[in-house]
């Protein structure tokens, strides 16, 4: 089977994958829908890459599979053209995942050309006060001109960064798309009142929205914020009240320094945090100099927050299991460190994976830790190929503060280890 093709509307990308992975085939399959290109490498039966446009790793392949559903798809045989930025074995597991939860997840890209617009809410239209963007989220909508184009945005923010910030975006009603404009062309007409995308923003504020040239509401007010900043500024003539602002600024810089606001998005950290849930994080917890850390430093079980390699504008939260010289082998919903297994009292959903996949345990380098989350068969974590520099690591869960009914101390979780019997790895080997 040197050439096949066809369109995923009639065959779901997860079972042709699984297909040619069953034939043993290496090659590459091309997914595009005109306006957006993904690819998928095999390598000798194995799922071993995937990119989108010029992202590659585990968030290509969640876009392909949400967003490129119905597009077109190619495969051509041969040595791979990729190199490998999937885990072999565990890749088609989190395929088959993806897959399964398309149907409620499904997004629909915007145009590449498509020009993101900011949307006016109408007189007497509702602004939820609760709103709260990441800061790539408003910084991107800082960026939205009416000028720019989607892609243009993604080469100042990077792609896949910028289209979830724009789904979101458009999923509040707070911004629309439309062709780029031509030289001395009007602007772009109001959406239609019985057009269905409109129909959606009206849900998500009530009151409707048209197209505006002033900035929203939420824009209007930092730029409302700034102007009476400033003016307060030049009214400041008495250095007994520019002392107080230096000293509360001061303050508030230090706290900042040493705790930070962090909220759960996902599912991976289950039963332990649910998305939607409140941290303070301990950011004191890992300041170190050189090798010498002021306050202990990492331990096995802390709950963390870093910086996460594949995508390092991103801030990740799992466990702490592998320190520095530990050796990890994950068998049988098991981790095994340094030959004999860890009692995890918090785990309510065990591995269904092997880690590594030959059984070989693995080495932590030296200033790396190795991270899990605690819902082991649906955590994007150090399992698939990665792990946290120390220079990564943000703090340390402190507090969770909301919900309030369920606010508490985090304390690390216990993961003692028991000595090695006959079904650790040591024992086994």
């Amino acid at each position: 089977m040197a050439e096949l093709s066809g369109s995923l509307t009639s065959v779901e990308i997860g079972s042709l994958v699984r297909f040619l992975c069953g034939l043993g085939k290496s090659g590459d399959v091309l997914v595009s829908d005109s306006h957006w290109i993904g690819q998928l490498s095999l390598s000798d039966g194995r799922l071993t890459a995937a990119t989108f446009n010029e992202e590659s790793g585990a968030a290509a392949l969640e876009f392909i599979v949400l967003a490129l559903g119905s597009a077109d798809f190619e495969f051509s045989e041969g040595a791979p053209t990729q190199a490998p930025n999937l885990d072999g074995p565990d890749a088609l597991a989190y395929l088959d995942r993806l897959v399964s939860n398309r149907r409620e997840r499904r997004i629909q890209l915007p145009r590449p050309g498509g020009v993101p617009y900011v949307l006016q809410p109408t007189a007497g239209a509702a602004l939820d006060e609760e709103l709260k963007f990441d800061r790539l989220t408003l910084y991107l909508l800082l960026d939205i001109d009416g000028v720019h184009t989607v892609r243009d945005l993604a080469d100042r923010h990077g792609i896949l960064r910028t289209l979830r910030s724009l789904l979101k975006l458009a999923e509040l009603g707070l911004i629309g798309f439309t062709e780029r404009p031509t030289p001395n062309a009007p602007p772009p007409p109001s959406p239609s009142p019985d057009s269905s995308d409109q129909a959606a923003r009206r849900r998500a504020a009530p009151g409707g929205t048209q197209r505006g040239t002033e900035p929203p509401e939420v824009l209007r007010r930092i730029k409302l914020w700034r102007s009476e900043s400033n003016q307060l500024t030049h009214r400041l003539l008495g250095n007994e009240l520019l002392k107080s602002i230096a000293l509360t600024g001061a303050l508030m810089l230090t706290l900042r320094t040493v705790v930070e606001n962090f909220r759960v998005d996902g599912i991976s950290m289950e039963p332990t945090f649910a998305t939607g849930q409140a941290l303070v994080i301990n950011r004191a917890a890992y300041f170190h100099v050189g090798e010498q850390f002021l306050f202990g430093g990492p331990q096995r079980g802390d709950i963390v927050v870093f910086r996460a390699p594949p995508e390092p504008d991103l801030d990740y939260i799992k466990r702490v299991i592998g320190l520095p010289g530990d050796t990890i082998l994950i068998r049988d919903g098991t981790v095994f460190i340094n030959g004999e297994p860890l009692t995890e009292p918090y785990i309510q959903f065990r591995a269904d994976y092997v880690y590594p996949a030959d059984g070989t345990p693995l080495q932590v380098p030296s200033d790396n830790y190795f991270v899990l989350g605690d819902n082991r068969p649906d955590s994007f974590d150090s399992h698939t190929g990665w792990m946290v520099p120390l220079d990564n690591l943000i703090g340390r869960a402190l507090v969770r503060y909301w919900p309030p009914s369920e606010a508490q101390v985090v304390r690390p979780g216990s993961t003692d280890t028991v000595h090695a019997s006959a079904s650790s790895p040591s024992a086994a080997r």
